[in-house]
């Protein structure tokens, strides 16, 4: 009986590598740095050092050749003069992708509300609730995160318009969803523990 051969099969072709990189995003985000960086007449090598980005590094990051890290994003965004969530709102804007607010809301934390409540005066009311008690250090204090959530859920319980589709109890309006309080409440503190300027 003749000797079976072996035969090996050729190892599959390594996976293609996905890449981060989008051109489209690196390009705004260049384009919106150095309108501003221009904007405030400071020179693109100035700026780099106030940034603390190598010079270089920082030319191809404005011609959309490189795309920031995080880290990197919030270090620009520092040495505009501006948040994070300024810089990318304001790249998110070129992109087309900016969602519009209405004029009273202006802070990242008011987006974030506005975002989930959807009612502007509501979630103005949520913000000023959170700003008036919210003690240094609640976030680690039970009683103070509990006095804030008490504030918070009293805006709900008193503050959801008639025309918003939602009631708090059940069978309050006909055509009303109903919505639990409690979870809602949780939501929001939830949300709020997220926001830096809280």
């Amino acid at each position: 009986m003749p000797a079976s051969k072996k035969t090996t099969n050729p190892p599959p072709p390594a996976p293609k590598r996905a890449t981060s990189f989008e051109p489209e995003v690196a390009q705004a985000f260049g384009s919106v740095v150095r309108a501003e960086r221009n904007r405030q007449a400071i020179a693109q090598d100035q700026f780099a050092l106030l940034s603390n980005v190598d010079r270089s590094y920082f030319g191809k990051l404005e011609r959309g050749e490189r795309q920031p890290s995080l880290a990197l994003m919030l270090r620009v965004a520092g040495g505009l003069g501006c948040s994070g969530a300024d810089l990318v709102a304001r790249v998110e804007k070129v992109l087309g992708i900016a969602r519009d607010y209405p004029a009273t809301i202006v802070t990242a934390a008011q987006r974030a509300l506005y975002n989930h409540i959807g009612d502007a005066p509501l979630a103005l009311r949520v913000d000023t609730a959170v700003r008036e008690n919210c003690a240094p250090g609640w976030r680690d204090h039970a009683a103070k995160a509990k006095r804030l959530r008490t504030a918070v859920r009293y805006v709900l319980n008193t503050g959801i318009p008639a025309n918003s589709g939602l009631s708090v109890q059940e069978g309050r309006d006909p055509g009303h969803e109903a919505i639990d309080l409690e979870v809602e409440t949780d939501r929001l503190m939830a949300l709020v523990r997220l926001q830096a300027e809280y």
